[in-house]
């Protein structure tokens, strides 16, 4: 099939993050959060989920309540709970307006203001992108959480592996100490790094001649990359328009922009064929 556009929109899955030190061991002893999931596989059986942040929360209290020998390995000494919502004054919008993402001025920038905040210098809006929003688990987790499932804080985990039908991990605690665990499974919710040189459909090519920044693209006013008549939506532009294209917020700025862009006639080629040859490999998503 040949096309004059094509918009890749194929969320986060192949941008699912794990570290080096948990990589190369097999997916019976560790996976990734973004694989589940039914979690009956797990019941009496002692896992490790490794991070901090909602996902990490989460799967570990749905592997307690199945039955699991959880606990969570993260790096900072405690958990940051998001503090629970208090009833708003009226001044409270002049000092904090609520946005679809949270309160604040810079959250309200940033849902409502992705084509100013794209005219920011690249490495500004690269650490805007990396820290805004961050690993906060939901305020209602910490009447769940604490207190039954064990968090084992101010751990680094620098290495993992396999120990019969264990895998064992080498942790650096915050004193400097080693730290040697074991368990019958880890699963690493650490997170998505956008790099679309991961996404296997597209052509070796093709994916090597995109202009990036850190593994995104570089996006037009309208999501078009660098190769004319391809754009890319959804996680892959928040280094272009904002945090708020990590979330559904994004969806109304994006559809309104993008769906202008695509009913106009204006760029495309005389035949209708693709300005650009966009190489897809065989039996891609």
């Amino acid at each position: 099939m040949r096309a004059a556009r094509v918009v890749v929109a194929t969320g986060l899955q192949d941008y699912a993050y794990t570290p080096e030190a948990l990589c190369g061991l097999p997916k019976e002893l560790v996976s990734h959060s973004g694989e589940y999931g039914p979690l009956d596989h797990f019941a009496g059986r002692k896992v490790f989920v490794v991070g901090g942040g909602a996902s990490a929360v989460d799967l570990a209290w749905s592997l307690h309540q199945r039955g699991s020998d959880v606990s969570l390995v993260c790096r900072r000494p405690t958990i940051n709970f998001h503090p629970e919502p208090l009833p708003r004054k009226w001044y409270s919008a002049i000092r904090s307006p609520n946005t679809p993402i949270g309160g604040g001025w810079n959250l309200w920038f940033y849902s409502h203001a992705p084509h100013l905040f794209r005219l920011l210098p690249e490495e500004t809006r690269q650490r805007i992108v990396s820290t805004a929003l961050g690993p906060f688990p939901g305020w209602f987790m910490t009447k769940r959480v604490p207190g039954r499932i064990p968090i084992l804080g101010g751990l680094h985990v620098t290495g993992a592996e396999a120990s019969g039908k264990q895998v064992r991990l080498t942790a650096q605690a915050a004193d400097g100490g080693a730290r040697s665990l074991a368990a019958d499974h880890v699963v690493a919710s650490t997170g998505y790094r956008v790099d679309i040189s991961r996404l296997g459909f597209l052509d070796d090519a093709l994916k090597k001649s995109i202009r990036k920044s850190a593994g995104s693209p570089i996006l037009s006013a309208h999501f078009e990359s660098s190769e004319r008549g391809l754009y890319f939506i959804g996680v892959a532009s928040a280094a272009t328009f904002g945090p708020v294209m990590r979330f559904v917020a994004g969806a109304g700025f994006t559809v309104s922009n993008l769906s202008r862009r695509l009913a106009s006639t204006r760029g495309l080629p005389e035949n209708g064929s693709a300005s650009a040859d966009i190489r897809f490999v065989e039996g891609g998503g």
